[in-house]
């Protein structure tokens, strides 16, 4: 079984959003940098640099992986979400799992 990475764009960026609790299960929470966005337990992930070290992490770990892709128009609302900071992702995922 393959898992599903949603993906989410607008006209000028893509983000992928994984759990806070797969980051921390693959030991990548404190390898996504500040260009992804976090919102309560979901990750961000900017598709130019941390998606690609999520992608290395689940080949690491052999798991099958497929893309959905999400168009969100001019303006993605991901755009508005907190800057992703490691210290903020444990944080939330104490208090929103």
């Amino acid at each position: 079984m393959n898992k599903t990475i949603k993906l989410f764009s607008d006209a000028g960026h893509g983000w992928a959003e994984v759990s806070l609790s797969e980051l921390k299960q693959l030991n990548i929470l404190d390898k996504i940098t500040s260009y992804s966005y976090i919102f309560k337990n979901n990750a961000y992930l900017e598709e130019d640099c941390d998606l690609s070290t999520y992608i290395r992490a689940l080949e690491e770990n052999n798991i099958n992986f497929e893309f959905e892709d999400n168009y969100q128009g001019n303006h993605s609302p991901i755009r508005n979400y907190g800057i992703y900071n490691s210290v903020i992702a444990e944080y939330n995922l104490k208090y929103f799992n």
